[in-house]
């Protein structure tokens, strides 16, 4: 009998560990379909996505925060948690902490609001991104992750730069392959509209500065063949001199991994053209950029020797001043 009952028992918990596994399946499947809806794939379950219906519906909230014209209904439980602007400003000895209402001028109603759902479920809102204000989606994400750092989010403005990268991708498959100069210029185009708000709407965001130099420097040679690029690029004279100091130093990007300076792969030419006499005297050299992606080509000023220069019947003195002597 006591056998049995035992047997029944385990039965029984059997059934229930079953019955809650399959429950739990359910509940995991559920979660897992709304975050799909709510575009959640990338959120790296940092937030709960029910956290979003909170927002939507605005119940249980204890603090108004207000933008232009828009209004959102908050929870200190959420926003200060994850926010340490939102929890200066509510806990602090402010008069919001009093008042519980909050308004934001620094920042449009859009950008505003991608923040705040940014809260609620740790992921960007790539809709809302495209509502915010921008010549470009790259411009947009410039002026977000300023927002980011507004609001001392480090979170999303590590997500801001995920996303600049992901869009820079693309850009360099179009440089890389487009034939047509339409497709090169519209690229160009973008990327100096994002360099303009990175460089003198936002001159702090200089995370997103970086990422706009290392896709310069990863296209490079295309780029700087583009007609687009030579009439903008004096227009931005701090963007010229990052892409200088890159040129003579070298750069380390996720595109070139650790690549050494231009500048740097120098050789001579150590016989004179016409004899092929050893030379003891100055070498002149000079940069000749190769036309695809890689190492450039670097070759050497052809020299004569002085014998091979008279025999020409060009002075020797006024050679010299030619070539830099």
């Amino acid at each position: 009998m006591s056998q049995a009952n035992d047997s029944e028992s385990q039965s029984g918990d059997s059934e229930s560990q079953s019955g809650d596994s399959e429950s739990q399946s359910d509940a995991d499947g559920g979660v897992a379909r709304l975050s799909k809806a709510l575009n959640l794939e990338n959120c790296e379950d940092r937030f709960m996505s029910s956290d979003l219906s909170l927002l939507e519906t605005g119940n249980f909230s204890d603090v108004e925060t207000f933008c232009g014209n828009r209004s959102w209904s908050l929870h200190k439980s959420v926003i200060c948690k994850r926010c340490k602007w939102f929890e200066k400003a509510l806990t602090g000895g402010f008069e919001e902490a009093t008042t519980n209402k909050i308004t934001i001028t620094e920042f449009s109603p859009e950008l505003v609001d991608v923040v705040v759902r940014y809260l609620y479920s740790g992921a960007i809102d790539t809709k809302g991104v495209d509502k915010c204000e921008g010549d470009s989606i790259i411009s947009k994400y410039v002026r977000l992750w300023s927002a980011a750092d507004f609001f001392l989010l480090e979170s999303l403005q590590k997500d801001v730069i995920g996303a600049i990268e992901d869009h820079l991708e693309r850009c360099i498959k179009i440089m890389n392959q487009a034939k047509p100069a339409q497709k090169t210029a519209c690229v160009v185009e973008q990327f100096f509209s994002a360099v303009a708000t990175a460089y003198d709407v936002c001159p702090h965001a200089k995370a997103c500065q970086r990422v706009l130099t290392d896709f310069a420097h990863a296209v490079r040679f295309r780029l700087y063949k583009s007609r687009t690029f030579v009439d903008l690029i004096p227009k931005f004279p701090g963007l010229a001199s990052d892409l200088f100091v890159i040129a003579v130093t070298g750069n380390s990007s996720k595109w070139v991994g650790d690549s050494e300076a231009d500048y740097s792969h120098y050789y001579t030419q150590d016989e004179c053209m016409g004899c092929e006499s050893d030379s003891s005297k100055a070498k002149f050299q000079h940069l000749e950029p190769a036309t695809e992606a890689g190492e450039p080509n670097i070759s050497d000023v052809p020299w004569k020797c002085e014998k091979c220069v008279e025999k020409s019947g060009y002075p020797w003195e006024r050679y010299l001043t030619r070539v830099g002597g």
